[in-house]
């Protein structure tokens, strides 16, 4: 499986690409890439811009696992376009996806990962929630990331949201957490001080998924 996570933005509101903002003493994207390794994921797929590919590369050097990085050398096309190249290096396996800004926990990504291998039924798509509210990391099948590879990056429809809410109830599973942080993101200054990872339960799947 793949973990791609999306970094091409400017992050105007937040007055630096959101990968360099400081948590903790660190660049954020270290924290990220942290919980994503804590996992086991070998496959990381890393999407940035032009201004900060140079940054990034330095400062992933010592990383282990190696990160892939991709540039977006138009990234003003917004985070679909993104999502496109991250896609087109690996389709044939299912991946996760989620924008940088979203704090992750490892202990939700291997529950979302156990969720998705242990599927009796084949799904295009798995989407962790927290109190009815839709979040990240969304988990892709290879065969929807090929569908996604076919939509033009200029048209009003290329948003993963929108491809995502369009899915047959019978192609995607809505997994209930209890962790409020997926519904996060992290777009100012002021989100940034204000963020304090939540402490996590020991179960943290409700007693009923949602199902859509």
């Amino acid at each position: 499986m793949n973990f791609i996570l999306l970094a091409a933005g400017q992050g105007l509101r937040m007055g630096c690409n959101k990968a360099f903002m400081q948590f903790k003493g660190e660049p954020w994207v270290l924290t990220q890439l942290r919980q994503i390794a804590d996992v086991g994921f070998k496959n990381i797929i890393l999407v940035t811009n032009p201004d900060t590919q140079v940054a990034l590369k330095k400062l992933l050097a010592e990383f282990e696992p190696k990160i892939l990085l991709i540039t977006n050398p138009n990234p003003e096309k917004g985070p679909f376009s993104s999502l496109q190249l991250a896609i087109a290096e690996a389709p044939e396996n299912a991946s996760f996806v989620c924008p940088i800004d979203v704090p992750l926990k490892s202990t939700s990504i291997e529950i979302l990962r156990h969720a998705w291998l242990e599927q009796h039924d084949p799904l295009e798509a798995m989407i962790p929630s927290y109190q009815m509210r839709q979040g990240h990391p969304v988990v892709l099948s290879s065969d929807l990331q090929k569908d996604l590879l076919k939509i033009s990056p200029n048209k009003p429809e290329a948003r993963l949201d929108f491809v995502l809410k369009a899915l047959p109830g019978n192609k995607k599973k809505i997994l209930a957490l209890r962790d409020p942080d997926i519904t996060l993101n992290l777009n100012t200054p002021e989100d940034l001080a204000a963020y304090q990872p939540h402490l996590m339960p020991t179960e943290l799947i409700l007693p009923l998924d949602e199902l859509v």
